[in-house]
């Protein structure tokens, strides 16, 4: 059955950070460059985020 969440940025799971950083890679491979080459997270920690999901088993 399919979940909806909201998570802030350090609740976020793994799994789903991981999901959304790489989808970020293959849309945006030019955000990947210099010292963001190897970035783990969708925005800077000093922005405040929020992330929604509609998941089912961290999918």
């Amino acid at each position: 059955m399919q979940e909806k969440h909201i998570y802030h940025r350090d609740e976020l799971p793994d799994a789903f950070r991981w999901q959304a950083v790489s989808f970020m890679r293959a849309a945006w491979p030019s955000i990947f460059t210099g010292p963001l080459r190897l970035l783990k997270h969708t925005y800077p920690s000093d922005i405040g985020t929020a992330h929604f999901t509609i998941s089912e088993e961290e999918r």
